[in-house]
């Protein structure tokens, strides 16, 4: 079997300041693009200790300087947050900063609180996702930009600003639940992510795969991404140790922002053991982890393991340590000899 790697990143808070989390991850993207990764997705939220980068254009224009083939990948904007004149010269922007690595993730967000703090209405999301995302696409690849909506107005902007990558940078999108939710990543030739299980997310990769020849033809398939936290110990008992304690730090960040409006995630199980049942995180010795990656990836028909490994408190030792045994003994078996990278 032959898979594509990522690593994705809430950018947690997790134990340590703010200044070390970023510290953190800039050397976890120096790992990752000596060992081969494809990308680094960063998730953004606002409000909450679950993201110490609710700019992910700020926090990759910094990584973009200390990486030179990884790609950078929010995942996703929250659309319905930005200013979309603003938008288009930042992609530009970080787009020409990278190289042409920039890759786009789009969506209207999943926690309404983060909407009703920046002052928009939740049950205006949807709306406003879709305009500012048919905005964005005009503007990156018009000379000059002309809309009326019911959120924005924009009359002849010239659109001086252009992306490195044309017709504009490969965009993203997260399928949840309904395989009817494919028809239009597939049409508009976008990465597909997932997080649900293995035998949930088969149904969404059968319709993708489908929907891909209708609109697309004979055009490689894109990528299609299984999200897991991925935590390797020494033995599988220490790994589950590792993630158990984690996961606690974990919950209380990706409830933190719902708690305070008194209510409780919705989509996420809290319980640890429920966690495991559904498949969120995959953790072990290295050659279990091998292992159940490979089962997982086939039975969901994906080509891509987009992985966390940054989770909870977990310490830079614990963290270290599980990227590297994935390095070097878990991703060598997705790879030809002739594509394995070199470990630095």
């Amino acid at each position: 079997m032959q898979l594509t790697f990522g690593m994705f990143d809430h950018i947690d808070l997790g134990h340590r300041t703010v200044q070390q989390v970023y510290e953190h991850r800039f050397r976890m993207a120096e790992r990752i693009d000596q060992a081969g990764f494809y990308a680094f997705h960063v998730a953004e939220h606002h409000g909450t200790t679950l993201s110490c980068s609710p700019s992910p254009n700020l926090f990759l224009a910094a990584v973009s300087q200390r990486t030179k083939r990884l790609k950078l990948a929010p995942l996703v904007y929250i659309l319905p947050m930005y200013n979309p004149q603003r938008l288009i010269e930042e992609i530009c922007m970080l787009d020409h900063m990278s190289g042409g690595r920039l890759e786009m993730g789009v969506g209207k967000g999943i926690a309404p609180f983060e909407h009703t703090i920046w002052g928009i209405n939740p049950l205006e999301a949807l709306d406003r996702y879709k305009e500012v995302l048919e905005i964005v696409l005009l503007g990156l690849t018009q000379p000059k930009l002309t809309y009326k909506g019911d959120y924005h107005r924009y009359i002849d902007v010239p659109m001086v600003m252009r992306p490195l990558q044309q017709p504009h940078p490969p965009l993203w999108y997260g399928v949840w639940l309904d395989p009817k939710a494919t028809i239009w990543p597939a049409q508009m030739g976008c990465n597909i992510a997932t997080i649900i299980s293995a035998k949930g997310v088969r149904p969404l990769t059968d319709r993708f795969r489908e929907e891909w020849v209708k609109a697309q033809g004979a055009k490689p398939l894109p990528h299609m991404s299984l999200n897991r936290t991925v935590i390797i110990g020494k033995t599988d008992a220490e790994a589950r140790a590792i993630a158990e304690r984690a996961h606690k730090n974990y919950q209380h960040s990706l409830g933190y922002l719902w708690h305070i409006f008194g209510a409780t995630p919705a989509h996420f199980p809290t319980d640890f053991e429920e966690v495991l049942e559904k498949e969120m995180i995959i953790c072990g010795s290295a050659s279990k982890v091998r292992d159940e990656v490979a089962k997982q990836c086939e039975v969901s028909g994906t080509n891509y393991l987009l992985a966390r490994f940054a989770y909870g408190d977990m310490t830079d030792a614990e963290v270290e340590y599980s990227l590297d045994q994935f390095i070097e003994k878990v991703m060598p078996a997705f790879t030809t000899p002739e594509k394995q990278p070199a470990i630095a």
